[in-house]
């Protein structure tokens, strides 16, 4: 019993120190981008411009054919296609894409007019506990010359993120692209 007494007392210590890793680590957008891609286009079958669709706004080219493939015979249809990429790396960092694609298809004398506008945000992912860390050092000459160089890698391309994370993430950046993608939805 006082074993046990002893282990927990040294481990609420540690945990006063140290403190205890948690999952919910406050991964950050920064450097957003925002970005809108507008294309039209005109054809009599469908299905010959939708890899052509899929490629130039980065949809999944299965979906646009089943789309497209459901809409030939309507006279007015409108559809949205999202997507969240957390794959890519630049430069030591995460980048993080969410996108809204709205695309428009209008019928008139067998001719078909497809709209197409993408509203889309990029933005770096960081650890915000690891720039707390580098802004402590600015103190030091050293650590202040050498935090330009160390910003650059600020998570690990290896590193899982939390579930938690990735919903913050991604509704701070879906709020960035809510505005234009509403209109888009109604207007277009």
């Amino acid at each position: 019993m006082i074993l046990f007494i002893y282990l927990i007392n040294q481990a609420n210590s540690y945990e006063r120190l140290k403190g205890i890793p948690n999952d919910d680590v406050p991964y950050r957008p920064i450097n957003v981008q925002v970005n809108t891609l507008e294309k039209d286009y005109s054809t009599k079958d469908l299905i010959a411009i939708a890899d052509q669709v899929a490629s130039d706004f980065k949809l999944e080219g299965v979906r646009v054919h089943n789309y497209f493939r459901l809409v030939k015979f309507a006279s007015l249809s409108r559809q949205l296609f999202n997507r969240v990429d957390f794959n890519y790396e630049d430069k030591g960092y995460r980048v993080v894409t969410v996108a809204g694609t709205v695309i428009k298809i209008t019928k008139a004398n067998d001719v078909y007019t497809v709209k197409c506008r993408k509203v889309y945000v990029n933005s770096n992912v960081i650890d915000s506990s690891y720039i707390a860390g580098a802004y402590e050092y600015t103190s030091d000459f050293l650590g202040y010359l050498s935090q330009g160089s160390h910003m650059q890698f600020m998570t690990k391309p290896w590193s899982l993120l939390p579930a938690s994370s990735i919903a913050f993430i991604y509704n701070e950046l879906y709020k960035r692209i809510e505005g234009p993608l509403n209109w888009y939805k109604t207007n277009i």
